[in-house]
């Protein structure tokens, strides 16, 4: 019984202890600092995207598809509904042609063409 009483008395004294925080003091404030481009580049930016390291092109493809080439080996295909899938470069093809397991992406003089095999093929154009 004195376990008990022991345990009781201890689990009062915790129950009882809060934390303490200090308030804020009222000198603090709040800031948000925004940088801003120079004019030259803030006009240059506009209706662009910023391309990831490594991007070297991009397009835009028909019912909102888009494919990065990373690199000179790589295109990455970036389908409507989100998913991403990378497909390799075929070797010596000139113009370059990418292809993988179900897509492939094939950049031509007129522009580009993303093939997949559910659906059929895509137009793309060169995006800025």
């Amino acid at each position: 019984m004195t376990r008990f009483a022991y345990a009781l008395s201890l689990a009062m004294l915790v129950a009882g202890c809060k934390p303490t925080v200090s308030p804020p003091q009222p000198d603090t404030a709040t800031r948000t600092e925004t940088a801003e481009l120079p004019p030259m580049q803030a006009s240059a930016m506009r209706g662009r995207e910023m391309r990831p390291a490594g991007v070297t092109m991009r397009y835009s493809c028909e019912q909102g598809h888009r494919v990065d080439i990373v690199g000179s080996n790589t295109a990455r295909v970036i389908l409507h509904d989100g998913r991403i899938i990378d497909i390799s470069r075929v070797a010596n093809s000139a113009p370059p042609r990418y292809a993988g397991v179900a897509l492939s992406f094939d950049i031509g003089s007129e522009g580009a063409t993303l093939g997949q095999d559910e659906t059929g093929g895509f137009a793309c154009h060169e995006a800025d």
